[in-house]
Formats: structure tokens, C-alpha cells, sequence
């Protein structure tokens, strides 16, 4: 058989092409940076980045964990604390609401002793009205009875030593009636000695006579002075309290 000639592979020959052009001068080869080391390089520089920050991750995950730790131990004990602490909250809770019945009472009885003392008040106030128009009367009275017993004893007086005048003619008579009637300081014999004398006044001067009784001016004199300075001390002490 003829001897057939191998014909050279077209694909090795294509990738020794590629492999000389990749292949550099020495010069070349210094000055360019090798494809692979750059990448090694890059990879390294990646790998500690990674660490770094892993380890960065890591710190702040054991100081949150510790955070939570701590924080889990302190509501575990407040949970406990807080369940040492339910029966004495709902102690302090009854016994609120029943403070707060008692309040309520309280409250309902002061409303109540106000309306009572407003009510008192308002009383007292028509009262002490009423007491002090009475005693403004009263009082006005009094000044108009001391003046008729000053006036009798003046006249009684002129009557004891001049034997002349009237009683009657001073127009006192019916005061002087209605204090001996009323005055609780004269016994009985004396207001029936100055009625007794009133009215023999009253007859004399209806008979047209001296105006004079048969009573003693004297004794009616005393007694109406007695008068006189009982109803003076009376008003002055009423006056002062």
C-alpha cells in the first residue's frame, strides 16, 4: 500500500498559534501584571473584607445577644416580681373601692349637713333680722318710757313739795299704767299702791280737785325711781351684752 501522508491537525496548530501570541517578550512579561494574579489578588483582598466584616458582624451580634440576655433576665424577674405583686394589687384594689364607697357616703352626708346648715343659716339669719327690728323697737320704746318716768317724777316731785300740778296734765299716766302692770321688778304691794294712785289722780281730776291723792307722793315717788333705775340699768346692759 502506498504510504499516505498525515496531513497536520488544523486545531493543534491553531491553539500553538494562540499560545505564542499569549507568550510575551521578557520585557513585556515584567511590565504587564500577570492576568491570574491580579485575579488571586482581588480574591485575597475580597477574602479579608469578608473576614473583617463577618468578624464586625459577629461583635454586634454577641453585644445584641448579651443586650437580649440581660433584657430577658430582667422581664423574667419583673415577671415575677409583678406575679408576687398580684395579690397585693387586687388587695389594694378592693380596698380602694370600698374607700371609694365610704367617699361616696362621705361626700353624700357632708351634702347633706351643708343643705342642713345653709338651711340653719338662712333661719337664723330671718331670726336675728326679726331679734334685731324688735330690739331697734323695743329699744325706741324703752327711751320713750324712761323719758315718761323721768316726766312723773319730776311732776310727783313738784306735787310732794309745791302741792300744785297734775299727773295727768303730763300725759304719762297710761305709760306709767302699762310699765307697773308689766314690770316684774315690783312686788304686789307696790304696784297696787301705784294703781291705787293712778286712779285716785284720775278721780281727782275728773272732780276737778288739786290733783293731789290721798296716797303719800313720797312713797309713789320712791317706787317710780326704783322703776326708773331698774329699766335705765336694763337698757344699758342689754345695749352692752
Amino acid at each position: 500500500m502506498p504510504a499516505t501522508r498525515r496531513r497536520p491537525c488544523r486545531g493543534g496548530y491553531l491553539a500553538t498559534l494562540v499560545l505564542l501570541s499569549m507568550v510575551a517578550s521578557p520585557a513585556e512579561a515584567i511590565a504587564a501584571p500577570n492576568p491570574v494574579r491580579r485575579v488571586l489578588t482581588m480574591l485575597q483582598m475580597m477574602q479579608k473584607k469578608v473576614v473583617k466584616e463577618g468578624k464586625s458582624q459577629h461583635a454586634l451580634f454577641d453585644k445584641y445577644m448579651c443586650y437580649a440576655q440581660s433584657r430577658m433576665q430582667k422581664l423574667k424577674a419583673d415577671i415575677e416580681l409583678g406575679k408576687d405583686m398580684v395579690p397585693q394589687l387586687e388587695g389594694a384594689v378592693e380596698e380602694a373601692v370600698a374607700e371609694k364607697g365610704a367617699l361616696e357616703n362621705d361626700v353624700r352626708d357632708a351634702k347633706a349637713e351643708l343643705a342642713e346648715a345653709e338651711k340653719a343659716l338662712a333661719e337664723s339669719t330671718s331670726m336675728r333680722t326679726k331679734e334685731n327690728k324688735d330690739f331697734t323697737a323695743e329699744d325706741a320704746q324703752t327711751k320713750v318710757d324712761l323719758e315718761g318716768l323721768k316726766k312723773a317724777v319730776k311732776v310727783m316731785s313738784k306735787l310732794g313739795e309745791q302741792g300744785e300740778g297734775s299727773l295727768l296734765q303730763t300725759g304719762t299716766v297710761a305709760t306709767i299704767r302699762r310699765l307697773v302692770a308689766t314690770s316684774a321688778d315690783l312686788t304686789t304691794s307696790d304696784r297696787d299702791i301705784v294703781t291705787n294712785f293712778l286712779s285716785e289722780s284720775q278721780n281727782d281730776e275728773d272732780g276737778a280737785a288739786d290733783g293731789l291723792s290721798q296716797s303719800s307722793p313720797g312713797e309713789i315717788i320712791g317706787i317710780l325711781k326704783a322703776m326708773l333705775a331698774t329699766m335705765t340699768k336694763d337698757s344699758v346692759e342689754l345695749k352692752t351684752g
